[in-house]
């Protein structure tokens, strides 16, 4: 019986041991977007294509990780790169207030953003951003533009109409429910395009800000992995393959290569 117990305790005392030393599991590499054509398109929550797509399934192939990349509106895209371990995200704009919310891994693209109206809202009329607060603005939640008006004093609810999906922050100006939506044309033009509408419907009114759109990691991203898709980001760049991509969505769509390399 002694033996017996002797032995059921030196059990016990391995799995123990085992239990609490064995390493940790690695958390799911999760690499996250929006569908936001021509940049990129998804269906059925998976990506199909796109400039950035193509850009990132590229980056993926050449740092050996290839994954699925989950599409899903920009505010749960942007929940879970701020709080969960090992996701990347793009494209997200990079400026003074997100600088410190992630590590950076490199620019994808630019582009102009602008406050538009329809051309057919002869009632829309301003001299300036602080009078464009006398009507609301449809803006996509956590977007940059979103951050942008309201650091300069949009409020939620009063002079922004705050929505989870940018086709939808399009659709409302589109269907008269907000006098402005805030934007670059890119997007806008494309959206328009797809809901069978002309693009000549769309008149600027205000230039905002400029975007430079990057590759970006949570902060729960160990930093070897962060310098690894850095590095080869850089040299990416630096062959044919993505001047390739570049050239293609040039021509197809006016996508501009990122105006700056930070």
């Amino acid at each position: 019986m002694k033996n017996h117990t002797v032995l059921l305790f030196s059990i016990l005392s391995v799995l123990f041991v085992l239990t609490f030393t064995a390493p940790a599991k690695a958390a799911e590499f999760k690499v996250v977007t929006e569908h936001l054509p021509p940049l990129q398109y998804g269906k059925n929550h998976l990506a199909v294509g796109g400039y950035s797509i193509e850009v990132v399934q590229l980056l993926l192939k050449k740092v050996g990780e290839p994954t699925d990349i989950l599409i899903t509106n920009w505010a749960r895209a942007f929940q879970m790169v701020s709080h969960d371990e090992n996701v990347m995200i793009f494209s997200m704009t990079r400026n003074a207030k997100r600088e410190k919310l992630f590590h950076w891994v490199g620019p994808v693209a630019s582009f102009d953003n602008y406050l538009w109206r329809l051309e057919s809202r002869k009632d829309v009329h301003i001299n300036s951003l602080e009078e464009a607060k006398k009507f609301q603005v449809s803006v996509p939640r956590n977007d940059s533009q979103h951050q942008f008006l309201s650091d300069r004093g949009f409020k939620d609810d009063t002079h922004l109409m705050v929505v989870s999906q940018y086709n939808h922050a399009v659709d409302l100006m589109l269907k008269g429910r907000v006098a402005y939506f805030a934007g670059a044309k890119l997007f806008l033009v494309e959206r328009v395009k797809i809901v069978g509408q002309d693009p000549a419907i769309l008149k600027p009114l205000f230039k905002l800000d400029n975007s430079t759109n990057y590759i970006a990691f949570s902060l729960k991203t160990p930093v070897e992995r962060v310098e690894k898709f850095r590095q080869a980001l850089i040299n990416l760049k630096k062959g044919p393959e993505y001047a390739a991509i570049v050239d293609k969505w040039r021509q197809q769509m006016l996508v501009e290569p990122p105006k700056t390399e930070q």
